[in-house]
């Protein structure tokens, strides 16, 4: 009788022990429904933190901006006659590129943007100050512009760089082909920059 006993309970204790090791694991379709939902909170994650990353490129692209100006100004108060800033292009017809190494023009020769303002700027023409292009942005990218030429000083100023986040709507932010121009200036050439529509453009410009 107790063998009896001892062999049936045996035997439901091995079954309940299959049973339950049956349910330990999981089934394909239940994998494969996990697999698609993490899938798409990836999805969801990397477009996030991609948006983020561009509004904070976007603001270091400002505060360069803010930066470049402030050297601008410097660079001015330091000039015999002030406001005097550095040229650009054929008396102000054209812009040149926001950059250390654009050729502008003043009373003393040919120069560089760079040369100009290095040394109101950490790390002069190397400064991160002049970061403001990026991988896909659309051309011309960045602009300088002033009224004074290859004879002259400029005494207004503008410059401009677009932006990498197409929805973006700070203040002197404009959406695409933004015009360059100089503070105040009337008769002088613009600069159309972010040729495209969907594109914003952040500006400023002198005497600040």
């Amino acid at each position: 009788m107790i063998k009896t006993l001892q062999k049936r309970a045996f035997t439901l204790m091995s079954r309940r022990g299959v049973r339950l090791g049956a349910r330990e694991g999981f089934t394909l379709i239940e994998l494969l429904v996990v697999i698609a939902i993490i899938g798409i909170l990836a999805s969801l994650i990397i477009v996030s933190l991609s948006g983020a990353r561009g509004k904070a490129q976007d603001t270091q692209t400002k505060n360069n901006l803010r930066n470049l100006a402030t050297a601008m100004e410097q660079f001015s108060l330091d000039q015999t006659t002030a406001p005097a800033y550095p040229g650009a292009g054929a008396n102000g017809a054209t812009a040149v590129a926001v950059a250390a190494a654009s050729v502008t023009t003043r009373t003393s020769g040919a120069s560089t943007l760079g040369a100009d303002l290095g040394s109101y700027l950490q790390g002069g023409a190397t400064s991160q100050a002049w970061t403001l292009t990026f991988t896909g942005q659309v051309t011309p990218a960045t602009a300088y512009l002033s009224n004074g030429g290859a004879t002259a000083f400029g005494t207004l100023w503008g410059m401009g760089a677009v932006l990498r986040n197409a929805n973006d709507s700070g203040p002197s932010t404009f959406a695409g082909a933004a015009t360059i121009r100089p503070c105040g200036a009337t008769g002088v050439a613009a600069m159309d920059i972010g040729s495209v529509s969907a594109s914003r453009v952040f500006t400023t410009c002198g005497p600040q």
